[in-house]
């Protein structure tokens, strides 16, 4: 019973990856993905996302599922991007341990905020997956694990507005709690 998942991941596998743009926001392999909008000079800063309480690009940690570990620094990311002392890029890791209530094998979710004109997000989840939808009052293009209620596979909200691009990533979670994040970061 071990590998049960493997024939799901293997389909999936098979499924045209494609470009595309819902609601304004274009995603897909090999994109390269937004550009920063900022006049002034962009500086990287080694300060945790915890705090970037205010701002445009804030991330509310306190929507993140208690059995999630924040990791601080962000492996994936090198720190909030500021533009003449105002941050206009941000991320956020959660790490789940497999068992956790929420992750049956473990997983991950990447929240990452960042002020643009033009919303490109480089991403290869399978065309069928994606949908359109509204979160937080705002439109989204929406990823569907391949299992959502138990979240296997790569999941996605992507929401533009108000020049902000908010994009939560998730593997290995239920779509519930993707979508729960999600809204209370664009809240």
């Amino acid at each position: 019973m071990a590998w049960w998942y493997v024939p799901y991941l293997n389909a999936d596998r098979m499924r045209p990856v494609e470009v595309q743009s819902i609601n304004g926001i274009t995603f897909g392999p090999g994109l390269h993905g937004s550009e920063v909008a900022c006049d002034g000079k962009l500086a990287w800063q080694p300060v945790p996302v915890t705090d970037i309480a205010d701002g445009r690009v804030s991330i509310r940690t306190a929507a993140f599922p208690a059995t999630g570990e924040l990791l601080e620094p962000d492996p994936t990311f090198d720190g909030p991007l500021f533009c003449d002392g105002d941050p206009v890029a941000a991320g956020a890791r959660l790490d789940f341990e497999p068992g956790a209530s929420e992750a049956l094998l473990g997983g991950w979710m990447s929240i990452y905020r960042v002020v643009t004109e033009d919303p490109v997000v480089s991403l290869a989840i399978p065309t069928a997956r994606w949908s359109s939808g509204m979160i937080g009052g705002y439109p989204a293009a929406v990823a569907e694990p391949i299992l959502p209620d138990i979240g296997l596979g790569d999941s996605a909200v992507l929401i533009y507005a108000e020049g902000v691009l908010t994009k939560v990533q998730a593997n290995g979670l239920p779509m519930a709690m993707v979508l729960q994040v999600a809204e209370e970061v664009v809240r």
